[in-house]
């Protein structure tokens, strides 16, 4: 059963409302060697994250690693080259602005999108926002046991960066598509997970929620992240 949307954080309009926006996060990046600061930030965008269980999945396999992170509530200002939105169902420009800027700077976002948990109207908005900043497009939501012939076999997703693993999903996915992407992510030919390089920058677009996964302990989906992670830092 789907969840239903959140509501999202107001923001003002004009000059103080980009400055309010981007205090909101308030990620600064790493500039060069020796500088200090965190090597990952982990994105806690409250109401804005349509699954707790997701931000706290990828928290716990965070913590069983050597690498250094934080988790940033509103208003944090932190220092970090590696970018975790886990569930986002924000569909506010601030963010998308502020997101695309991290990334042309030279940061890495995994962005893990929570648009399979939105009303029709809040899931164009995202949509919008997604094509028109990060040149990703996402499509309709595919409820995995509603797909035909679901009930034959066990539904897997299969990865192919950054490692080739299957992992065993039963929720909902969001096909994505990117002309200038690569697709690392399939629900049989069915692309759910993108990658693709924007500014000085890589951006990892997720439409199945793995954060849950790794909450539960999947073996496939804790390895997978934690490769990532080890391709993130090096």
């Amino acid at each position: 059963m789907a969840l239903s949307r959140r509501n999202f954080l107001e923001v003002a309009t004009g000059f103080p409302a980009v400055v309010l926006g981007a205090r909101r996060v308030g990620v600064q990046l790493l500039s060069g060697p020796g500088q200090e600061g965190t090597g990952f930030l982990l994105l806690d965008l409250g109401k804005d994250c349509a699954l707790p269980e997701s931000l706290a999945g990828f928290e716990a396999v965070l913590r069983s690693t050597s690498i250094s992170y934080q988790r940033a509530p509103a208003g944090t200002s932190n220092v970090a080259r590696t970018l975790i939105a886990p569930a986002a169902t924000l569909s506010d420009h601030l963010f998308a602005h502020w997101l695309r800027t991290c990334l042309e700077n030279g940061a890495s976002v995994l962005f893990e999108t929570g648009a399979a948990y939105l009303s029709p109207g809040e899931f164009m908005s995202q949509q919008h926002w997604v094509q028109d900043y990060l040149g990703v497009t996402i499509h309709s939501p595919l409820r995995i046991w509603e797909e035909p012939h679901a009930w034959s076999r066990v539904p897997y997703l299969d990865y192919t960066w950054p490692l080739r693993t299957k992992v065993r999903d039963f929720s909902v996915v969001v096909p994505v598509s990117s002309p200038d992407g690569e697709a690392v992510g399939w629900f049989g030919e069915t692309p759910i997970a993108v990658r693709k390089h924007i500014g000085r920058g890589m951006l990892f677009f997720l439409g199945s929620p793995m954060g849950p996964h790794l909450l539960t302990g999947d073996p496939q989906a804790s390895c997978w992240l934690r490769e990532l992670c080890a391709q993130a830092y090096c």
